[in-house]
């Protein structure tokens, strides 16, 4: 056709048999598909007889979409040249500083894309890239962007994730029944946005995702103070179950004797009251030294840095006697005193020795052990 038709919007390019369209200094052509009649923009080459072109995803949201929705009387948005380091680069579409490629061939290389990526930022744009993975639901991208199984679905999206653009969260997947934005810093990984929410509201989307992020972050605080609150209640449930097991064994375990006795023994017992309603935890062991056998029994607070260290010493005494096989050496032991030990925080708050029925308080100076 000759006469292409002037018009000054893209939504003016009605397909119709035969008819041509001007916008913008660009020739538009019809093409009467069965299917879906569209209108596609002519390309310019030097023999002025080849279209433009794209594949039907990249042509609908490049014209359909954007330019519909952002070109103005005076301004297209696609097909923009811009240079950078003397070398020039096509962005697909232009609004205003947010510049969008549309990638279809996904085995194009992340180098190409990567170059795309710098060259726009460094020209001042917001670098955005949709790729096409509308043969995939929503419901297929969770399961393959979580999982670790392989298929067709991860192994596009382990090379994608890998791109410049997503590493800056400018990644949006466009899927048979929505689009996500893929998002590193926040826990999901991605947001889960409507079409029509990246056409309209594509020059808010920079604030959309500042204020997720901020309220992902919120979300996260408080769930993990919620955890903390509810690990407190547990801890203090178990501590009070804990508490009642130990109110009983204190009376009832042979082991608990020595402990029993030291709350029970006035001249002790103002040293250890102070601690009396803490848990403890017992524990044993014995040595032999110069002719001496100790044994210790240690009763710790599980709540506190406080314990009693009981140690009784008794004298060991050996005696040889005959048996069917020979001598033999008998060992007996008689028991020679007991040492209490009372310590907070490591340190020592009293000493005692224990003789027969008779408890002396040692003094720190005097102490003979």
């Amino acid at each position: 056709m000759k006469n292409p038709i002037e018009v000054k919007y893209f939504r003016e390019c009605i397909p119709t048999k035969g008819v041509w369209y001007s916008l913008h200094g660009d020739i538009f052509v019809s093409v009467m598909l069965k299917s879906k009649p569209h209108v596609r923009r002519k390309a310019i080459p030097p023999d002025n007889k080849k279209d433009n072109k794209l594949s039907d995803w990249h042509r609908e949201w490049q014209y359909d979409k954007i330019e519909n929705q952002y070109g103005e009387v005076d301004s297209k948005t696609y097909e923009e040249n811009i240079i950078v380091d003397n070398e020039t680069h096509r962005i697909d579409s232009l609004v205003k500083n947010v510049a969008i490629e549309f990638q279809h061939t996904l085995s194009v290389s992340l180098d190409e894309m990567n170059s795309r990526f710098i060259a726009h930022r460094k020209f001042g744009c917001i670098p955005y890239l949709v790729i096409n993975l509308t043969s995939f639901t929503f419901s297929e991208f969770t399961s393959a962007f979580s999982g670790v199984d392989k298929s067709p679905l991860k192994t596009k999206l382990n090379k994608w994730t890998k791109s410049e653009y997503c590493k800056a969260n400018k990644l949006f997947i466009d899927l048979d029944d929505c689009m996500v934005r893929v998002v590193n810093s926040i826990e999901s990984g991605y947001l889960k946005i409507r079409e029509s929410q990246f056409i309209q509201g594509l020059l808010g989307l920079e604030k959309d995702l500042i204020d997720k992020i901020k309220s992902d972050r919120e979300r996260i605080k408080r769930r993990e103070e919620q955890r903390l609150i509810d690990k407190k209640r547990a801890e203090a449930r178990s501590l009070e179950k804990e508490r009642e097991r130990f109110y009983h064994e204190k009376f009832d375990n042979p082991d608990f004797k020595f402990y029993r006795f030291c709350f029970a023994n006035p001249i002790i017992k103002p040293y250890v009251m102070p601690y009396n309603g803490e848990i403890f935890e017992y524990w044993s062991d014995t040595e032999t030294e110069y002719g001496y056998l100790e044994k210790y029994h240690r009763y710790y607070s599980k709540e506190s840095s406080f314990e009693i260290l009981y140690k009784t010493v008794s004298k060991i005494i050996e005696t040889e006697i005959q048996t069917y096989r020979g001598l033999r050496i008998k060992k007996e032991f008689k028991y020679d005193h007991a040492e209490i030990h009372l310590k907070a925080r490591y340190k020592t708050i009293a000493k005692f020795k224990r003789t027969g029925n008779k408890i002396e308080l040692i003094p720190e100076e005097k102490l003979p052990f």
